[in-house]
């Protein structure tokens, strides 16, 4: 099974070339991922137990039907620019007073997500307690604030939630920073453009989670390369952040990038797993990249059935099909908040107990594929993972042909491509969901000039490089 996967993915890069996608596309976003992860899920003694039929046939079903919608996506006629139509000018003194403006709102909403876990860390005995290494107390922690905001959901629109809600929906705009940044990477400034991502980081290591600075991070990486690609810094003449070599400042950034990361992503793991089973350091990142993997496979029964989770709230029954109440976790716990009659999924799934490399390991994630399924069965791993490609090869088009406006898009549909085989992160929180609209919207009011700018101003213009 594993050499048909790789021949699909190989298959998919070919396609992606023969039809001049840019070397970034759905195709390859969707592929080389999947390639890896499925490499490692089929080592020998990686998986207890082994991958079954239902899960290569769920797994394959999905990355088959996601490149089908993006091959579909990518050749349709309608596209909302002329490759040959001039672009605006874009002021960058404008794009950098958004960009820390954007920042500062961003500083308030992790204060906002540290004050919402206080009453938690509190009481297990203080932030010396939780993250201690010795406290063993970091699993607690994840587990007792995620029942927390549970709670806080369930309890529906009281005056203290629906306050902090509101403040919390606001403040997640200080987001707009990784798009701000990536075009302030592109003209050369870079240690201004990674600021967001620290903010992040920090946020995600008092939090204990790792997804959110992930998230952050593939957005910003993806928007970077699609305006890095397409468009050049014009001042009279080329920059010289178009020439072979690398400032001082891009090789600073890129070394503090990956200093960087490490911490956010073994950090949480060692204080999380550190009173589990679950291994910690590097062996934690490769238990990790293949837990999702190996949760759906846990939960396949004989032929293609399918266990559901159980319900979070004693005595219900989760829903089943979710009707897109998985997949859209966050939207539809709003509704539900409001009032609607839209059923409701639970916040986080079970664990499953796997072996990982012959060591013990608890998961309570399946891939998106899973999300898809329990929400409309096999039609849904098929119809929503060809809509999914479909809008992402779009979007991507429209970047190509010159429309700044679609790379929130294209960010936002490629990273769930890239995350497509641990979790539904983005398409399940309704934050990433409205702030990427909103983005659509106000990226181009904010970066395209509607002036004549001045001769010291830099400015993008339309780049002739393909």
């Amino acid at each position: 099974m594993v050499y048909l996967f790789l021949a699909l993915c190989l298959g998919m890069c070919v396609v992606a070339r023969a039809l001049r996608m840019p070397g970034l596309n759905a195709l390859t976003a969707l592929a080389i991922p999947w390639a890896l992860i499925m490499v490692l899920a089929s080592l020998p003694q990686s998986l207890q137990p082994v991958m079954k039929t239902g899960a290569w046939t769920m797994i394959t079903t999905g990355v088959a039907s996601i490149a089908i919608g993006a091959i579909i996506g990518w050749v349709v006629p309608f596209v909302s620019a002329s490759p040959t139509k001039p672009l605006p000018k874009i002021d960058l003194i404008r794009v950098a007073r958004v960009h820390w403006l954007s920042n500062g709102i961003l500083v308030f909403y992790s204060l906002l997500q540290v004050l919402d876990a206080w009453p938690v860390i509190q009481q297990l005995g203080g932030l010396s307690a939780v993250f201690s290494p010795s406290g063993l107390l970091g699993n607690e922690f994840k587990h007792q604030y995620d029942q927390y905001r549970v709670e806080v959901v369930q309890e529906g629109f009281s005056t203290g939630s629906i306050v902090t809600g509101i403040l919390g929906y606001v403040l997640f705009l200080g987001h707009f920073s990784i798009y701000t940044g990536a075009v302030l990477w592109s003209a050369g400034k870079r240690l201004a453009a990674v600021v967001p991502l620290l903010i992040s980081a920090s946020y995600s290591l008092l939090s204990l989670q790792r997804t959110s600075f992930v998230m952050c991070v593939l957005l910003f990486v993806i928007a970077a390369y699609f305006i890095g690609r397409h468009y050049k810094i014009l001042n009279g003449r080329p920059s010289n952040t178009t020439t072979r070599k690398r400032p001082k400042k891009s090789r600073i950034a890129v070394i503090v990038g990956g200093v960087m990361c490490l911490p956010v992503l073994l950090v949480p793991l060692q204080l999380r797993n550190a009173s589990s089973n679950n291994s910690t350091g590097f062996q934690s990142l490769m238990e990790y990249l293949i837990a999702s993997v190996a949760g759906l496979n846990a939960r396949m029964g004989s032929g293609f059935s399918l266990s559901t989770p159980p319900a979070e709230v004693i005595g219900e029954v989760a829903p089943y099909p979710g009707y897109g109440s998985y997949t859209f976790t966050g939207l539809s716990g709003l509704l539900n908040r409001l009032g609607l009659p839209v059923p409701i999924a639970p916040h986080s799934l079970d664990y499953m107990s796997v072996k990982i490399y012959g060591h013990e390991f608890t998961t309570n994630t399946g891939t998106s594929f899973l999300d898809f399924y329990l929400d409309f069965g096999w039609a849904g791993v098929v119809a929503l993972s060809m809509i999914l490609g479909f809008l992402a090869s779009l979007a991507i088009r429209n970047v190509t042909r010159g429309n700044l406006g679609w790379i929130p898009a294209a960010s936002f549909l490629v990273t769930t491509l890239v995350w497509s085989f641990f979790v539904n992160a983005l398409l399940g929180d309704f934050r990433y969901i409205y702030f990427t609209f909103l983005s659509i919207y106000l990226l181009p009011k904010i970066l395209y000039s509607r002036r004549n700018p001045r001769g010291d101003v830099q400015y993008f213009g339309l780049s002739n490089q393909r």
